[in-house]
């Protein structure tokens, strides 16, 4: 913690007066209409660095006329028509006066659905309460907290069995056994302070999720694992915005720890990351990623944050090597360029390990650990206003992310930073949206194939299994080197999704739905390989749950 003390209290003698600032939620239907406005030529925002700043967009685009419908028309003449006036067109509690600006929602997930293939009934419980605003010009404040409870398809029980956790969010334990079908009861929360000391700096500090890409997936880092605590320091001057992310992560394989009779939480392990965005003329945004993962401990003392990657401008390939450690650092690049105001393409490469030499020669002494994204987006193709279609295509080479000691792989609550799928698999993503004023349909098509192990040969696709062998949850596996992805046993996967509804609160993303959703897996030992499910629900989606892999 005192890493983050010390960066608040140093940028902190910053005071120029400024707009207090706060993050758009990080949901990608949410973001739909925000990033079509994004794509023009006109403008140069860092749309690689999610959640977007709120006070920045409201610079660049009138967020007010986003959608092409209109409030309800609600007469305010009795209270009761106030609070539905609220709750349908803005926010449940709405506070603006001196000094202070409040907004709370009520934060509700209820759906109800069935496993066709096995007849499994699934629901979703959450429900929860989110407050925000601002305090003066220069300060900002969030928070939320979700209590769930959920039955789910059979792979997705398979997951929360063997990783302790419900994919994106918090672990579960088990809820009503008495009734013989496997159900689930976890909660989340969010909540941070932003701070805006002036026009160049801003300053989050507290608990949740980071997102740096233009695609649908990240290999660089996702929000794909559970909230974690977080001091994030921006720097924007001209065209360039620069991002410092010092993080706390925990790795919950095991136990927790215990000292002298109590217990302590689970072992802790750190991270820090370091992005480089820049714009260069209207098309182009070039983003230079780093990072780096170390253990909390080690053998013989607590390490704890480490003051040697406090450095905000510098390699950190240089410092592992400098303090003789085998810290897991990671490199990666980010491209985004627009071919028209209603066109991009984008595109990712992430570096773990690498030797050119034997790449060149095909003669693997040392794992090739790298991956890469292409992808493109287009907004109102064919003159159909309001439809944008998206894909991508993502390789991850074997063993990229993992490490060593497990303690350091690239991950954080049984969870993997970049892609669910860990490595070893090459995928395609093809996403479709349309909405006419209030009514909306989504369509999600995923294939994917990767390889999976056979016995104790491991061929990369597990990342907490050492990359270079060694023994796992009592098994010493061994490996062969990786020449291409998708090595070993193969698996190939497909997930097709359909969803329509009618969105009743944009502020809140509060949408009437049903979803169909097919799952189809063939290949090696391969569990659970078809289901199908579908569900109706009403809900306030402000993040994005990955349940597509």
């Amino acid at each position: 913690m005192r890493i983050f003390q010390f960066w608040f209290l140093l940028l902190l003698t910053l005071s120029f007066a400024v707009q207090a600032q706060d993050y758009l939620p990080l949901n990608r239907e949410f973001l739909l209409p925000y990033d079509r406005e994004l794509a023009k030529k006109t403008s140069d925002f860092h749309t690689s660095i999610k959640p977007y700043n709120a006070a920045e967009l409201d610079t660049i685009i009138q967020t007010d006329s986003l959608y092409d419908f209109k409030p309800y028309s609600i007469s305010r003449r009795r209270w009761i028509a106030r609070v539905a006036d609220n709750f349908l067109n803005t926010h449940l509690v709405n506070i603006d006066t001196a000094g202070l600006v409040l907004y709370v929602d009520p934060l509700l997930n209820i759906d109800l659905g069935r496993e066709i293939v096995t007849g499994k009934r699934l629901y979703t419980n959450s429900r929860g309460i989110q407050a925000y605003g601002s305090v003066g010009k220069k300060i900002s404040f969030y928070t939320s907290f979700y209590e769930n409870q959920a039955t789910f398809s059979p792979y997705i029980d398979s997951f929360a069995t063997e990783y302790k956790v419900i994919p994106g969010q918090g672990e579960t334990k088990a809820f009503k056994p008495e009734s013989g079908s496997i159900q689930h009861d976890y909660n989340m929360a969010y909540g941070w302070v932003t701070y805006s000391p002036g026009k160049f700096f801003n300053i989050q500090f507290g608990q949740g999720k980071n997102f740096i890409g233009d695609g649908y997936r990240s290999l660089l880092l996702s929000d794909n694992s559970f909230a974690y605590p977080f001091l994030k320091v921006t720097t924007t001057v001209w065209k360039i915005k620069y991002m410092n992310l010092f993080t706390q992560f925990q790795d919950i394989r095991g136990s927790q720890l215990v000292v002298n009779g109590k217990g302590t939480g689970y072992p802790k392990k750190y991270g820090t990351f370091h992005y480089l965005s820049i714009q260069l003329g209207k098309s182009l945004q070039v983003g230079l990623f780093e990072s780096i993962i170390w253990p909390g401990g080690d053998s013989t003392q607590k390490r704890g944050y480490d003051a040697a990657y406090l450095n905000p401008i510098i390699f950190y390939r240089s410092v592992e090597f400098a303090n003789g450690s085998s810290d897991n650092a990671l490199m990666g690049l980010n491209l985004k360029y627009k071919l028209n105001s209603k066109w991009y393409v984008y595109g990712q490469f992430i570096l773990d390990d690498f030797k050119l030499r034997e790449f060149k020669e095909k003669n693997y002494k040392y794992q090739q650990k790298y991956g890469y994204q292409i992808g493109t987006r287009v907004f109102d193709p064919l003159k159909i206003k309001n439809l944008i279609l998206q894909a991508e295509y993502n390789y991850i080479m074997p063993y990229t992310y993992s490490h060593r000691t497990v303690e350091q792989n690239y991950s954080h609550y049984n969870q993997a930073l970049a892609h669910p799928l860990g490595a070893n698999f090459k995928e395609l993503v093809t996403l479709a949206d349309y909405r006419f004023r209030r009514y909306f349909v989504a369509i999600k098509y995923i294939r994917a194939k990767y390889g999976v192990n056979e016995g104790n040969i491991h061929y990369g696709k597990n990342i907490f299994i050492p990359d270079y062998g060694g023994v796992y949850n009592g098994v010493n596996y061994k490996f062969p080197y990786a020449k291409h992805a998708a090595q070993g046993r193969l698996n190939t996967l497909q997930y097709m999704e359909i969803k329509a509804g009618y969105l009743i609160n944009p502020n809140t993303n509060m949408r009437l739905f049903g979803s169909l959703a097919i799952r189809k897996l063939d290949g090696y030992a391969a569990e659970n390989k078809l289901t199908r499910f579908y569900a109706v629900g009403i809900s306030t989606n402000l993040q994005n749950m990955y349940f597509d892999f």
